[in-house]
């Protein structure tokens, strides 16, 4: 887990590895693991109230570019271009 300020907010980045993470069946007495989903996660808070504004989640796996720019969390690459609002004064 990693964290920065950008644009007025804070930025918490987290990587959760899915293996092993998800028990499924008693097997001799032993649990038995599946490997999960791996994911990244970023999350942005109002440094002045810190309440989370925006949270986001992708796969390990793909290549995503996130950005503040003028009151926006910029999203762009593995098919995904959206733009979300934050609040006024978050800029």
């Amino acid at each position: 887990m990693a964290g920065s300020v950008e644009g007025g907010l804070l930025v918490v980045d987290a990587s959760v590895d899915g293996t092993g993470s998800v028990f499924d069946e008693m097997v001799n007495d032993e649990f038995v693991c599946l490997n999960g989903v791996s994911h990244r996660e970023r999350t942005y808070y109002d440094v002045r109230t810190g309440r989370a504004v925006v949270a986001l989640r992708w796969p390990g796996s793909s290549e995503v570019h996130v950005k503040v720019e003028g009151g926006h969390v910029v999203v762009s690459g593995a098919g995904c271009n959206e733009r979300f609002r934050l609040d006024p004064g978050a800029e």
